[in-house]
């Protein structure tokens, strides 16, 4: 009952359970986050550019950083349930817990849409929620 009196205005809490100290921490159990994306009209048609992005064997994207060394990550192996809510809205989930690295959204907007459209405040990006799994084993 505390816990539920904390949280913001339009979050209910639908079950809790404590961890035992033997079971792996929370991150360690993310398998995807679901996001839902909403851009302007000026973006395009969502559901072609999904199709045409559909059509490619591969999409990957380089990530660099200062000091470290470029992580390809594969796109197509980083995005589950890719689909065109509207003709300018889109779904989708990133992986986690899969991969070394994981995709942004912003790196799947830019590469369906075109960088420009990854700019804060041109399309609305809103976390509809997380997919929680057992801890993917490394090998």
């Amino acid at each position: 009952r505390r816990l539920r009196e904390q949280l913001p205005e339009g979050f209910s809490l639908l079950s809790c359970e404590p961890l035992g100290p033997a079971q792996p921490a929370l991150n360690q159990s993310i398998r995807g986050i679901e996001y839902r994306v909403e851009l302007p009209d000026e973006a395009g048609d969502v559901p072609a550019r999904l199709a045409s992005y559909a059509q490619q064997a591969e999409a990957s994207v380089v990530r660099e950083r200062e000091g470290k060394t470029p992580v390809t990550i594969d796109l197509k192996r980083s995005v589950d349930n890719l689909v065109a809510t509207g003709p300018n809205a889109l779904r989708f989930t990133l992986k986690a817990g899969e991969n070394e690295a994981v995709a942004r959204p912003s790196e799947l907007l830019s590469a369906l849409f075109g960088a420009e459209w990854t700019r804060p405040g041109v399309a609305t990006l809103i976390r509809e929620s997380v997919v929680f799994g057992a801890p993917a084993t490394r090998s």
